[in-house]
C-alpha cells in the first residue's frame, strides 16, 4: 500500500484492515473491533480497549476504552505484548 508502513512482530487480527499512510511500529498487537480514525496518533505503549472508535491522539501509556475512546487511566510501566 502506498506510504503504509509496517515493522517487525506485529500480530494483526482477523478482519483487521489497513489504509494509506498507516505507520505501524514494532511489538503492536491489533485486537478486535478497534477503529483508529483519519490523522490519529497513537503514542508509545497504549492500550486500547476491543471495540473501541480512536477519535483523538492517544498519549504514551494510556488505557482508552469506548466508542469515543477516553483515557480511562495511566499505565505505570510497559505492557508486554
Amino acid at each position: 500500500m502506498t506510504g503504509t508502513v509496517l515493522t517487525a512482530d506485529i500480530t494483526l487480527e482477523e478482519g483487521v484492515l489497513i489504509n494509506l499512510n498507516c505507520a505501524i511500529g514494532h511489538n503492536c498487537v491489533i485486537g478486535t473491533g478497534a477503529v483508529m480514525l483519519l490523522g490519529v496518533k497513537i503514542g508509545v505503549n497504549p492500550v486500547v480497549g476491543a471495540g473501541s472508535v480512536v477519535t483523538k491522539d492517544v498519549e504514551p501509556y494510556s488505557l482508552v476504552v469506548g466508542t469515543s475512546a477516553r483515557v480511562v487511566c495511566k499505565l505505570h510501566s510497559p505492557v508486554a505484548p
